[in-house]
């Protein structure tokens, strides 16, 4: 069994069935291409025909899933949105749009939200009470980018005590006026931790922050998308808390106490010497 994947009307791509999809789909797993037979294809007009579902992402690709005797058929040529449905057509397929479709309700949500760790829920701990009542999810949304956001200041901040042994309480005053953009996260992280957020885990945010900046520049964002974006960010947590976990040996969603161990820290003066030599702005 392989998987097609249809990328903006161009071609299809087909990996084994057990070679999982590409971190570009908003998934977390590994991708593979080495395998994918030659002979299915669509350019041109090319169209590969086929008796098998397929679900459509929301960033408008398809995974199609083939026998390995897959049919070819000639098509008109036509556009990229146009194959699209001519494929939900063909397959009658509903059309997925990532996280959307798996979180159709707030009990979905909520199924979620109990399925992660418990570090996890005791940081989004408001979260079941805002997504159970009536409120909008716009709430909903805010409250945990404001949550994800105390995260990653909190996984700066232990990096900085317990990596470099910087004192704490210059640490966590000079955090209290660190601005923090996504860009300037990933490069500060890189540079405390010593390695890049892995590519897999920073794109389970991708649809999430595009949910939450429609809504905070007013544009209209359906409930379902909302449902989707909250899902994606506690996916994130999950997987941010395990990177830091791994890489640093603390949870910055967890309980950090007595996180930095008995060695001596630096005094002040080094402090924020070495914190500006990692890119941190010292107005502290």
């Amino acid at each position: 069994m392989y998987v097609y994947r249809y990328s903006a009307g161009i071609d299809i791509e087909a990996v084994p069935r057990s070679c999982p999809l590409p971190a570009s789909s908003g998934r977390s797993e590994n991708y593979c291409k080495a395998d994918a037979p030659k002979d299915v294809h669509c350019m041109n007009g090319v169209s590969t025909m086929v008796s098998s579902p397929i679900s459509v992402s929301r960033s408008h690709a398809a995974k199609i899933a083939f026998p390995e005797k897959a049919q070819q058929a000639k098509a008109a040529p036509c556009t990229a949105f146009q194959l699209i449905g001519q494929f939900c057509r063909l397959f009658q397929v509903m059309p997925q749009g990532g996280s959307v479709a798996n979180i159709p309700t707030y009990k979905a949500l909520q199924k979620c939200y109990d399925s992660k760790s418990a570090e996890v829920k005791s940081h989004f701990g408001h979260l079941p009470q805002l997504i159970a009542g009536a409120l909008p999810y716009e709430i909903a949304i805010a409250y945990v980018f404001l949550k994800i956001e105390q995260a990653q200041n909190r996984a700066l901040y232990g990096g900085v005590v317990k990596v470099h042994r910087c004192n704490a309480e210059f640490a966590r005053r000079l955090m209290n006026f660190q601005h923090l953009t996504r860009d300037g996260f990933k490069d500060l992280y890189k540079n405390v931790f010593g390695r890049a957020l892995p590519k897999a885990t920073a794109d389970l945010m991708t649809d999430a922050e595009s949910s939450r900046d429609k809504v905070i520049h007013g544009k209209d964002v359906t409930d379902s998308e909302l449902r989707g974006a909250i899902s994606d960010v506690l996916a994130y947590a999950d997987a941010f808390n395990s990177e830091v976990n791994d890489v640093a040996g603390f949870k910055p969603l967890g309980d950090m106490r007595g996180f930095k161990g008995r060695a001596e820290p630096l005094d002040k003066r080094t402090s924020k010497w070495l914190m500006r030599g990692l890119g941190f702005g010292i107005k502290a």
